[in-house]
């Protein structure tokens, strides 16, 4: 499996924690782009406060790079945007770039989109 990035998302974050903790968290990828982590580990790997972990991931979170997930056992579960890069097969890839998109329009009130004229 190959991961892809998208590079113009990546040149947003303008911390050096911020990239130390996304290639923290990408190290952790799973398929389909799930991450099960840690903040301690991954503070304790990195050399970093905790804090400086968790703001870090919460600013990838505002940038949607990241997408929070819900608690498993006493770790954070976390998604990496289908849009910034994609760990996983082609069509479970486009499947979850619609999803992330119907989300997105939910949350902004959007009810549709008219294509071709329709």
């Amino acid at each position: 499996m190959k991961i892809n990035l998208n590079l113009d998302l990546l040149m947003q974050f303008k911390r050096v924690e911020d990239y130390r903790v996304l290639f923290a968290l990408l190290e952790r990828l799973d398929v389909e782009n799930f991450i099960n982590a840690s903040q301690a580990d991954i503070a304790k790997e990195l050399e970093m406060d905790r804090s400086s972990v968790n703001r870090a991931i919460k600013r990838l979170i505002v940038a949607e790079a990241v997408i929070d997930g819900p608690k498993v056992g006493i770790n954070r579960t976390y998604r990496l945007n289908p849009n910034f890069g994609w760990k996983g097969s082609v069509g479970n890839h486009k499947k979850a770039v619609n999803d992330q998109m119907r989300r997105r329009m939910e949350k902004a009130g959007i009810g549709g989109v008219v294509e071709n004229g329709r």
